[in-house]
């Protein structure tokens, strides 16, 4: 069984700016880490 939470988050301007500088940082580091292993295969 498989149960699941759904949170609504309402996040000042300065944590929203902060939550998407972090998710470019992942997205970025991910890509980075793709392409590395895609170079090394």
């Amino acid at each position: 069984m498989l149960l699941t939470h759904r949170v609504r988050i309402y996040p000042t301007q300065s944590q929203e700016d902060a939550l998407w500088s972090l998710s470019e940082k992942c997205r970025l580091l991910y890509n980075f880490a793709l392409h590395e292993r895609i170079q090394d295969w």
